[in-house]
């Protein structure tokens, strides 16, 4: 705190005693020379002490003001060194709730300068990506990307260092290899009216999308449903008719056209018994089932076939595997049609790759095959009600396997590498102990 100076008298007296001093001084010298006081010595003091007394209010006056002058400059000296500090208290105060938020938000946000390099990162983006903020500064955001929309991405890049705000939805891979839906928007950052850099916020809508697309696959299979149940018994029952007297008037009729027309009537009923599980719920009932017996008599019912087109089954089952609960004749639908895409894919002929695992809860079925394998966009929608990458295909035999292991509580699921081949995966839960053999009814759909 400053004190108050106040105007001293310093210069005054001084000027004064000096005046006195002097006056005596001269008063001893005339008083020795002529042994008298001149009247004029005090004359003098009455002259000139008022002059020395104003010259001394000058000095006074010169020395107060340059002192307050020094005060002045304290103060303001001390209130700018208060503003700074205060200043630098706020700035401190809102970088730590900037840093707080930045590092606390769950989207990942990332910063970059104008030629998009990567300068910050959130905790969030390691926690999504799989990637450190540090790896990412290494590789580079763009090396993350799904190749098919790079384009985009590098496109909306451009749109936003012109200050237009972006926001698309696009894909990456997470460090393990799987592909992420990811959601993200472009903010131009602006200091003092100029565009410094570029702000992205990512969002992780796997989740979403994946659910989205559950529901898509289920009004399709509910269409399907409806769709069955209104339609396949009454084509049934006039394709026997039809197929009665085909077979009735066969010596009246070209071998050949009759063959023909039994083989596709036998095809369209096979489609309509496909329709058929997916129609209305079915009572079936569910028992203790060896699955190594089970893939044995699959196996064993298409050996003739697989021999016809050159391929062979490679088996390596895990030693004592636990028993799962099954409706056995559901199940061997499933893996037939498995084996037979197997199969179908490798037209050279080939090995089939079965393997049984377990890790006590789940039991693993994993069926490879070596053929030229597919690419992404297929693998995703490998299962949809009438997809098929097969001539005269019905897209429904993935569907109809899907809905199978689904009702016995398990899931399939599809890898597949380029020129190398492709792998099914069907998992089941394993039989909880203790249940004994007594057989399980229940309702599927």
């Amino acid at each position: 705190m400053i004190r108050v100076i106040s105007m001293k008298y310093t210069g005054r007296v001084v000027a004064l005693m000096m005046v006195i001093i002097f006056s005596f001084i001269e008063t001893l010298y005339l008083y020795e020379a002529y042994s008298k006081i001149p009247i004029t010595d005090f004359i003098d003091v009455f002259i000139y002490g008022p002059i020395a007394w104003f010259a001394g209010r000058f000095y006074d006056k010169y020395v107060y003001q340059s002192k307050e002058l020094h005060r002045a400059e304290i103060e303001n000296l001390q209130l700018i060194e208060y503003k700074n500090t205060m200043s630098e208290k706020l700035f401190e105060e809102n970088r730590y709730r900037y840093r707080l938020i930045f590092n606390n938000i769950t989207d990942a946000l990332l910063i970059f300068d104008l030629e998009g390099n990567l300068i910050d990162g959130n905790p969030a983006v390691e926690k999504m990506s799989g990637y450190s903020v540090e790896d990412l500064k290494i590789r580079g955001c763009l090396s993350v990307m799904v190749p098919e929309e790079l384009d985009k991405k590098l496109k909306h890049l451009d749109k936003v260092r012109n200050g237009i705000e972006q926001e698309f939805d696009t894909a990456i891979y997470h460090k393990n290899g799987r592909i992420l839906s990811i959601h993200s928007k472009f903010h131009p950052l602006v200091v003092d009216g100029e565009m410094a850099g570029i702000l992205e916020i990512i969002q992780d809508i796997t989740e979403s999308k994946q659910m989205d697309e559950r529901i898509r696959e289920s009004e399709k299979l509910s269409v399907a449903g409806r769709l069955a149940a209104g339609v396949a018994h009454e084509i049934r029952n006039p394709l026997t008719t039809i197929k009665g007297f085909i077979q009735l008037f066969r010596d009246r009729i070209d071998v050949h056209y009759v063959d023909l027309i039994l083989v596709e009537l036998d095809r369209i009923n096979f489609i309509v018994s496909e329709f058929l599980v997916l129609s209305k719920p079915q009572a079936v009932e569910f028992k203790l089932t060896d699955i190594k017996s089970l893939v044995h008599h699959v196996t064993a019912f298409m050996e003739a076939e697989m021999n016809m087109n050159n391929v062979q089954i490679r088996s390596r089952f895990e030693s004592d595997l636990p028993l799962i609960r099954s409706e056995e004749n559901q199940l061997k639908q499933v893996f037939v049609n498995l084996f037979k895409n197997a199969m179908e894919s490798m037209d050279g002929g080939g090995t089939i790759h079965l393997d049984l695992t377990s890790d006590g809860s789940v039991l693993c079925v994993q069926i490879r095959d070596e053929g030229s394998g597919m690419p992404e966009h297929i693998l995703r929608r490998l299962g949809e009600p009438f997809y098929t990458t097969k001539e005269g295909g019905t897209g429904l035999g993935l569907m109809v396997s899907k809905k199978i292991i689904e009702n016995h509580g398990g899931e399939i699921s599809f890898v597949s590498e380029l020129e190398i081949g492709t792998s099914v995966y069907v998992k089941l839960p394993v039989a909880e102990h203790g249940t004994g053999d007594l057989a399980l009814s229940r309702k599927l759909g």
